[in-house]
């Protein structure tokens, strides 16, 4: 074996990456082949997405890059690159456009056993080459090897991948070459290193796609590949164990809508009714998988965590534990019965100053009819302006139509209240004169006034 050097992967993987391309000076041909003899390389593993919207791109201005192909058996071909243009093909030709059936192609030479030696010792590789009839399989193999590498790197600038294409490529990637050196390829450093060179990406994002490949349960998965959650979604639910994700997907719905931040309180809210006791009896709650569907499916208050027992919202939730039911309508009965009596007090306070109006509007109207003067009269005379809807509104005060209020309006002024009636008088009370008096009205201090607006012995 030869003495182990350094192994400059990139260098080696772009002048693979050209050979296997068929990349050179000449200037290359392109045939026609039908597309029954086109088939996809079994080794291509990245996701084909948006093969409708594609083929309809191809249908409207035709296929703008040719495929790159490499020969296959039975004068079938293996496509290099055009995976996708391929599989739009495939679809315009089932739907009858036969036009399309004669895929435009580029076809590749196969790459040499000696190329890849060549290669290899430029590259200042060091590989192990056995002068007996197994030297071309070794060849074959490195050559199988470092073709599928060339084809990751080469995609790693080309295509644009999802993450989880990434994670796919970073798995096979790491595989390839744990195989390149079982083959006898030596090369220093750690493998995670030579894996983000190859796939282009750095080691901290390279080593979190790992912990999603290998910690995310296959239940989840399928969400990450199709693109359903995202990276830091699915990172943030690789570092959970196993049950906490199976929680999450089994209580927490609208997978498409999940964030992150929304991911880790999910696991918070978890955590704290799986480890709750009952705040009632103290023992442990019979009522959590209930308490988990409404955290995450029916409840308006994300943080909605505590007991049944202690939580402000028991007596509107529909979700309450059942062992509370006879507690709680004791409770709402009794809140019911507080507010029927707060209702009866407040009616019983207003009584007064709803009789007080009443009688103010009574009193109005009999001057009024007594002076032979219209509401319309009395309106201009306070310089209202005089309209159908206030002319109504007076009349219906004066026949009781209107239901009184303690806060319907006086027949003086534009808003007039009971409260500036009560202050005026309040403040005649307070120095022990009419109101007369204090509006000018009269030049006696002491008038007649009634115990109460109304009385018929009012000055008596």
């Amino acid at each position: 074996m030869a003495d182990k050097k350094g192994f400059d992967l990139a260098a080696v993987l772009g002048s693979v990456s050209n050979l296997d391309t068929g990349a050179t000076t000449d200037r290359e041909q392109i045939e026609y082949i039908d597309i029954d003899l086109i088939d996809a390389d079994d080794r291509n593993f990245y996701e084909l997405p948006g093969i409708e919207d594609l083929a309809a791109n191809i249908q409207l201005v035709g296929l703008q890059q040719p495929l790159r192909v490499r020969d296959g058996a039975d004068s079938h071909v293996i496509i290099i690159s055009g995976h996708r243009r391929h599989a739009a093909l495939r679809l315009l030709v089932h739907e009858g456009l036969e036009k399309f059936r004669q895929v435009p192609c580029i076809r590749s030479e196969p790459i040499t056993d000696e190329q890849i030696f060549a290669l290899l010792d430029t590259a200042d590789a060091s590989v192990e080459r056995i002068a007996d009839p197994d030297a071309t399989d070794k060849g074959a193999e490195l050559k199988s090897l470092m073709s599928e590498l060339a084809l990751i790197y080469a995609n790693s600038d080309t295509r644009r991948m999802t993450s989880a294409d990434l994670s796919k490529q970073a798995e096979r990637t790491e595989m390839l070459l744990y195989r390149l050196k079982e083959a006898g390829l030596e090369f220093p450093g750690r493998m995670r290193d030579h894996v983000a060179e190859a796939c282009k990406i750095s080691k901290s994002k390279l080593a979190r796609l790992k912990v999603i490949r290998e910690k995310l349960i296959p239940k989840i998965m399928p969400l990450y590949e199709d693109g359903t959650i995202n990276e830091s979604v699915a990172y943030a639910l690789a570092k959970m164990p196993p049950e906490m994700q199976q929680d999450i997907i089994t209580y927490k719905p609208n997978p498409q809508h999940w964030a992150e931040y929304y991911v880790e309180q999910a696991q918070d809210n978890i955590n704290q009714i799986r480890g709750q006791k009952c705040a009632k009896c103290g023992g442990d709650c019979t009522y959590q998988v209930e308490r988990l569907t409404h955290n995450f499916d029916n409840c308006n208050h994300d943080h909605c965590t505590q007991c049944c027992a202690t939580c402000f919202n028991r007596l509107s939730c529909k979700d309450v534990c059942p062992e509370l039911a006879a507690e709680i309508k004791a409770e709402k009965q009794q809140r019911k019965d507080i507010k029927k009596q707060e209702r009866l007090d407040a009616q019983t306070k207003a009584a007064p100053r709803i009789a007080k109006i009443t009688a103010i509007w009574q009193r109005f109207a009999q001057a009024r009819e007594a002076s032979g003067k219209s509401i319309e009269d009395c309106l201009q005379a306070q310089g209202i302006y005089v309209t159908n809807t206030v002319v109504r509104r007076h009349a219906d005060y004066e026949t009781g139509r209107e239901k009184i209020t303690e806060m319907s309006i006086l027949p003086f002024g534009y808003s007039g209240s009971i409260s500036d009636i009560e202050k005026i008088i309040g403040v005649a009370d307070l120095l022990g004169v009419s109101v007369d008096y204090l509006l000018c009205r009269t030049d006696e201090q002491r008038g007649a006034v009634g115990a109460e607006l109304g009385d018929p012995d009012a000055g008596v």
